[in-house]
């Protein structure tokens, strides 16, 4: 009974690539992952998601990833 779904699945990949922001910043790049990647999201593993995340984090440079999670 270990099957996670992919929804489950995806929602995990999303918060390990947003650990660490604060919920406006969260929104903010999954609303800059739905806007710009559509097609794409479904698809994306952890990787793409978190250069997703880096691409809105540029306009905030107080934050830094540090391989695990952000911080200021």
């Amino acid at each position: 009974m270990g099957y996670k779904s992919d929804h489950g699945f995806r929602t995990d990949l999303w918060t390990s690539v947003t650990k660490g922001l604060p919920a406006d910043l969260t929104r903010k790049a999954h609303t800059h992952l739905g806007k710009h990647y559509p097609e794409e999201k479904d698809q994306m593993d952890y990787d793409a998601l978190l250069a997703v995340v880096h691409e809105v984090m540029a306009d905030y440079p107080e934050w830094s990833w540090n391989g695990q999670r952000w911080y200021q």
